[in-house]
């Protein structure tokens, strides 16, 4: 879920989809901030914090400061389905 995270973010950014990263990232400073990076490296801090089929990440995004919060919807874990819901500031 990580890497799918940090290619999603990184293909919206090379291909300047700002609009396919503006509906996942809540935060307008947030969205300008990582509209400004060419390519970012995203580590989450902590296991999946969420419940059942809501997923729940702390993360550091490089380049920025601080901890973002990471939700996905999983629809299946083993076939790796995964849909990126929001990404937020702490």
């Amino acid at each position: 879920m990580e890497d799918y995270t940090q290619n999603y973010i990184n293909k919206s950014l090379s291909a300047k989809k700002y609009n396919t990263l503006k509906s996942v990232v809540k935060s307008k400073t947030l969205y300008h901030e990582l509209k400004k990076q060419k390519k970012v490296t995203l580590k989450f801090a902590a296991d999946n914090q969420g419940s059942e089929n809501l997923a729940y990440f702390p993360a550091r995004i490089s380049g920025l400061k601080g901890y973002v919060g990471v939700y996905i919807n999983m629809k299946s874990v083993i076939l790796h389905e995964y849909k990126l819901i929001k990404i937020t500031r702490f």
